[in-house]
């Protein structure tokens, strides 16, 4: 009897809110959209992984030289490291709402999605895509540099370090135009040079430097532009041989 009231209650709101019911075909479409979503959530979470490992080892390697101080380096990493906890809790908010997201706590989701990240950035790091995205983006959207890196904290010959473009190459130096169009004579016959760096006129480097005069510099360190740490490597010509990896000056001009 109580079963038949409630079939008749629950008919009778139908009915009188004009309820219409949803077709299999509108659940089948909305899960799609939603693995979907998932999926570019995962895959722009596990870019911007690349993105951290790429700029935590830049401020390792810097820390581990002592170079000053580094907090003009350290935004980039919690950047990356809020925006993939953004897309964490975005993906997991998805999941719960899938056939089997209920079926799981909040921490397994959350240890579910950053073991998928760890392990999926690994998996797709042998296609080449993913370190290279880094300075893809820095490359094409300026306001990467100049803001997420503030490149402007690199336009400072005071405390030894430029970035800026490469005018000219001669067997002892680096004609050298900073971001705000200064042009530096850099003595390079010491320095060390970055295994990502080709060393070709017209391309973006930043400097480590001691200074010797007004506007020459020796430099100690050459690095590469934002985002290329872990990207392609350039050649070098070492002892008359083409090589990739670290080396000098003295190594690239013999």
């Amino acid at each position: 009897m109580k079963e038949d009231t409630f079939k008749e209650k629950i008919f009778s709101k139908i009915k009188k809110e004009r309820i219409t019911p949803l077709s299999e075909s509108y659940f089948v479409n909305k899960y799609r959209i939603l693995w979907l979503l998932i999926g570019i959530l995962v895959l722009l979470a596990i870019l911007f992984w690349w993105f951290l490992i790429d700029d935590s080892i830049e401020f390792l390697w810097m820390k581990w030289y002592q170079w000053g101080n580094l907090g003009f380096l350290i935004f980039p990493n919690i950047f990356w490291l809020i925006l993939i906890a953004i897309l964490i809790l975005a993906g997991i908010g998805i999941f719960r709402n899938t056939k089997v997201g209920y079926r799981y706590s909040y921490i397994s989701d959350v240890i579910m999605w950053m073991m998928i990240v760890i392990v999926g950035s690994f998996v797709l790091k042998g296609t080449g895509i993913w370190p290279n995205m880094h300075s893809f983006l820095v490359r094409t959207i300026p306001m990467v540099s100049s803001v997420i890196y503030n490149e402007n904290s690199w336009n400072d010959p005071n405390n030894g370090r430029l970035a800026g473009t490469v005018v000219e190459i001669n067997t002892d130096k680096i004609t050298f135009e900073s971001i705000d169009g200064t042009i530096w004579n850099v003595n390079a016959t010491h320095a060390f040079i970055s295994p990502m760096i080709s060393l070709n006129i017209g391309e973006k480097i930043r400097i480590l430097w001691k200074k010797n005069g007004d506007s020459y510099f020796e430099a100690t360190k050459i690095m590469p532009w934002f985002g290329q740490w872990m990207g392609m490597g350039g050649r070098y010509q070492m002892n008359g041989e083409m090589m990739h990896g670290s080396g000098s000056w003295d190594g690239m001009m013999r």
